[in-house]
């Protein structure tokens, strides 16, 4: 059977941080950061991040769509713990490389009406599941 570890672009690694500021304050350092796409900046992406290993509650799913279109979903764990969602153009806000994700002030909505903006760098563990 295989392991994670084992399949194309599922190696534990990458990493980065994402800060939120604004409605809402904290800082969270993901240690496992997988990708799924293509390696054009403007082709479609799907990472998966974790603070931790997986699991923790506290996670992001990014995506761009390949259409100019990028969304950020980011569950934060804790005693009270949030979602919180953004969406935007790809530009300043939101852009990436072939393996990294660049986040500048981005505007996040919680689930339950906070708003706050995400700001960091996330880096793929590989770009093996990239074509």
């Amino acid at each position: 059977m295989a392991k994670p570890s084992d399949l194309p672009g599922a190696n534990i690694g990458g990493s980065g941080t994402i800060t939120l500021s604004g409605g809402a304050s904290g800082s969270y350092h993901f240690t496992t950061v997988a990708c799924l796409g293509e390696k054009s900046p403007s082709g479609k992406l799907t990472m998966s991040a974790a603070v931790g290993s997986p699991g923790s509650g506290t996670a992001a799913i990014i995506d761009f769509d390949g259409t100019g279109k990028f969304t950020l979903t980011m569950t934060v764990a804790g005693a009270t713990p949030s979602i919180w969602q953004g969406q935007s153009a790809v530009g300043a806000a939101a852009n990436r490389t072939v393996d990294t994700v660049k986040l500048t002030d981005l505007p996040i909505t919680q689930m339950t009406g906070g708003t706050a903006k995400a700001s960091g760098t996330l880096t793929c563990s590989g770009t093996q599941a990239m074509s």
